[in-house]
C-alpha cells in the first residue's frame, strides 16, 4: 500500500504525511489538527530538543575521534596536559650507557693484561704470569677473558704448585651460595646478570605488559633466565646435579656470550615496552550518549503524541 505523501511547507520535497520532521531540510513540522495558537511552546520544547539531541551527537563524534569543528582548541589543549615526560627512560638509557662503557674498558684493559701473562707465561716467567692472572681476576670480574685466565692459572697451579688465589668477591658468592669455591670454577657475570634479568623482565611484564605478543616474548625470556639460574646453582651444588646443567657450564663461552645477549634484550625490553592504549573510556562514553538521545527521541515523541491527543 503506497503511503500518503505530502509537501514540505519549509522546502517543497515529498515527505510522508504523518511526519513530525522533515527529512531534507531538518525543520519540524506543525503536527495535525494542532491549533495555531499553541504553536509557540511546541516549538520552543521542539528547539530544546533538538539542541540536546545535537549536543549528544557532537559528544558521540568526539568520543569516535571525528573531533567536530566547535571543539578543536579544547581538544588540543587537554592533550597537551596530558603529555608526559619520560624521566624513567632517560634515567634508564643513561644508567645502560654507563653500563656498556665500564664493561667495554674493563674487556679492553682485561684482554691487554692477559696478553701480556701469556707472554709472561711462554717465556718461563711463571711468577710474573700468576701474578698477572690474578691481577685479572681481581680487577675484572665481569669480562669474557676470565675465562682464558682462569685456564692459565690452573695450568700454573697444576704444574708449578702455585696456591690458587681468594679474590675479595668470592667471599660473598660464598655466603650466598653457602658453600666453599673454587675460584676457577665461578662465572660472576651470568651468576649476576641471570637473576637480575629474571627480575627485570617480570617487573616489565607485570607492570608495562598488555599486548599479548609482546607479553609471550616476556615469558619465553623470563623461562630461558630461570633456566639458566637454575643452571648455574646445579652446577655450584645447590640443586639436583643435572647433566643439561654440567655440560652447559662447561661451555662458558657460550654462558657468557648468552648472558651479553639476555642483558642486551632485557634492556631493550625495559626501554620500549609500553601499555597498549584502551579505548574503553570512548566507548563507555558513546554508549552514555546514545542512550541519552535515544532517551531524548523518546520523551520527544511521548510529549507531542500528548499534544496532539488534546
Amino acid at each position: 500500500m503506497k503511503e500518503e505523501r505530502i509537501k514540505c511547507p519549509h522546502c517543497s520535497e515529498q515527505i510522508l504525511a504523518d511526519a513530525m520532521k522533515c527529512r531534507f531540510c531538518r525543520e519540524w513540522l506543525e503536527p495535525k489538527g494542532k491549533p495555531t495558537k499553541d504553536a509557540g511552546p511546541q516549538e520552543n520544547f521542539e528547539s530544546q530538543a533538538c539542541d540536546q539531541v545535537e549536543n549528544h551527537k557532537g559528544e558521540v563524534e568526539e568520543a569516535k575521534g571525528k573531533s567536530p569543528d566547535r571543539k578543536p582548541a579544547k581538544r588540543s589543549e587537554s592533550k597537551s596536559k596530558k603529555k608526559r615526560h619520560p624521566w624513567l627512560r632517560i634515567v634508564l638509557v643513561i644508567a645502560y650507557l654507563g653500563i656498556i662503557v665500564a664493561l667495554v674498558r674493563s674487556e679492553l684493559n682485561a684482554q691487554q693484561i692477559l696478553r701480556d701473562a701469556q707472554a709472561k707465561e711462554n717465556a718461563q716467567d711463571y711468577q710474573a704470569a700468576f701474578e698477572s692472572y690474578q691481577d685479572i681476576i681481581k680487577a675484572f670480574p665481569f669480562s669474557i677473558a676470565i675465562i682464558e685466565t682462569q685456564e692459565g692459572m690452573r695450568r700454573l697451579c697444576d704444574s708449578h704448585g702455585f696456591k690458587m688465589p681468594r679474590p675479595p668477591w668470592l667471599e660473598p658468592v660464598e655466603d650466598v651460595l653457602s658453600r666453599k669455591l673454587n675460584v676457577c670454577d665461578v662465572y660472576l657475570l651470568p651468576l649476576v646478570v641471570w637473576p637480575a634479568c629474571v627480575v627485570l623482565l617480570s617487573l616489565v611484564f607485570l607492570t608495562r605488559i598488555l599486548r599479548p605478543s609482546t607479553a609471550f616474548l616476556v615469558l619465553m625470556l623470563v623461562a630461558v633466565s630461570v633456566a639458566g639460574l637454575v643452571a648455574q646453582l646445579s652446577w655450584h651444588g645447590r640443586m639436583l646435579s643435572m647433566p643439561v646443567a654440567k655440560g652447559l657450564m662447561e661451555r662458558p663461552v657460550v654462558i657468557y656470550c648468552a648472558s651479553y645477549l639476555l642483558l642486551v634484550v632485557t634492556a631493550l625490553m625495559t626501554l620500549t615496552a609500553t601499555r597498549k592504549r584502551r579505548s574503553r573510556n570512548n566507548d563507555e562514553q558513546v554508549d552514555r550518549s546514545k542512550t541519552t538521545m535515544k532517551c531524548v527521541a523518546r520523551e520527544l515523541r511521548a510529549k507531542l503524541a500528548l499534544q496532539g491527543r488534546e
